[in-house]
């Protein structure tokens, strides 16, 4: 993940702790990384190279290798990434 994700995601931790005055600075930190983690985590395996040639079912047919992770996701990490905004 992100260096800064994960420094903004400390930062929030670490106030939540302290009992940090400026809670509702710390609930939209909060809430924004909940949208974008999983934004993230999706254009990281769309991004993968490897994800489009992964399928290779080595001579024998086995349905779940003949395809890509990409083919066989069918756009379901992209969905799922999306309904949370």
């Amino acid at each position: 993940m992100n260096d800064k994700i994960t420094e903004i995601k400390a930062y929030a931790e670490m106030r939540n702790k302290t009992n940090y005055k400026h809670t509702t600075e710390i609930e939209y930190i909060t809430y924004l990384l909940q949208l974008v983690e999983p934004l993230i985590k999706a254009l990281e395996f769309y991004a993968d190279e490897e994800k489009y040639t992964d399928g290779d079912c080595g001579g024998v047919y086995d349905a779940d290798k003949l395809y890509s992770s990409i083919a066989l996701d069918k756009g379901e990490n992209a969905r799922e990434a999306l309904s949370i905004i």
